[in-house]
């Protein structure tokens, strides 16, 4: 029934709806993305994402669309999100509940870590720089070099220091059938913020 919900959202005028993303995938990393999904739901605009929306075609015009300023992984879906919410304001926007889009994805924890780490040195600083209030609630500013706490800097440096072991040993964890959530999710939370960490440290090294 998803078209019918846009259908109702469209004719209750409002000018853009976000649903969310979930997955069939078996294994523990489909169940840590089943558990996200829950979070992105009760975390409202914060949890939204482009793979399941739709927006009024003026007002995606009037934003201009996705931002080009980001030419790698990460932070152009969030940075639209907020330029929609500047032009329309919260009230014309929506959380539709009812629209998940099926994001399956082959993964692994190591291209999870690629990607935090491709985030953190090159579409970071763009998104702090564009939105320094959702940056902080968005929960990113933590793991940020620039920004997050000086026990949190010192936790994070000391998983840098040792991340291909973090990445190791979370790799071999996740494989192993039934891992608990209250083990996995830590561990590979802990390898995504150190990978995010060590990706604005080499944004600051070279300035950008």
């Amino acid at each position: 029934h998803c078209l019918d919900r846009v259908a109702a959202m469209i004719d209750a005028g409002a000018a853009a709806g976000f649903g969310f993303t979930t997955g069939t995938a078996g294994g523990f990393l489909g169940r840590y993305n089943r558990m996200l999904e829950g979070e992105r739901l009760a975390a409202n605009w914060r949890g939204w994402t482009t793979a399941c929306c739709v927006i009024e075609r003026d007002l995606f015009n009037a934003v201009g669309g996705f931002s080009t300023s980001y030419t790698q992984y990460g932070f152009e879906d969030r940075d639209l999100v907020c330029e929609l919410r500047a032009q329309a304001g919260d009230r014309d926007l929506q959380s539709l509940p009812e629209l998940r889009a099926s994001h399956d994805a082959e993964t692994s924890v190591h291209e999870i870590a690629d990607k935090m780490f491709r985030s953190g040195r090159h579409s970071s600083g763009i998104f702090r720089q564009r939105w320094p209030e959702a940056y902080v609630e968005t929960g990113y500013a933590r793991a940020d070099v620039a920004t997050a706490s000086l026990p949190m800097r010192l936790v994070l440096r000391t998983a840098t220091w040792l991340r291909p072991a973090l990445l190791a040993v979370t790799a071999g964890a996740v494989r192993r059938p039934g891992l608990p959530l209250a083990i996995g999710r830590p561990l590979l939370r802990l390898c995504s913020a150190a990978s995010f960490f060590a990706g604005t440290l080499e944004r600051d090294k070279t300035g950008d």
